[in-house]
């Protein structure tokens, strides 16, 4: 599902606040979608991620 959810239509957004919502929603949807892909990838080579908190 989440290579579906990755290779999905660009995303458009029309004019309104609701569209650039939607729009922003179907991206954060499709970013989690390919950190799903490439998290898998990894653990299929053997490797994990860890995620890193950076101090400004």
């Amino acid at each position: 599902m989440a290579k579906a959810q990755a290779m999905a239509a660009p995303i458009y957004s029309g004019r309104g606040l609701a569209d650039a919502m939607e729009a922003g929603m179907l991206d954060a949807q499709r970013n989690h979608a390919l950190r799903q892909i490439m998290v898998g990838c990894m653990a299929g080579r053997g490797y994990s991620m860890t995620p890193v908190t950076v101090q400004p």
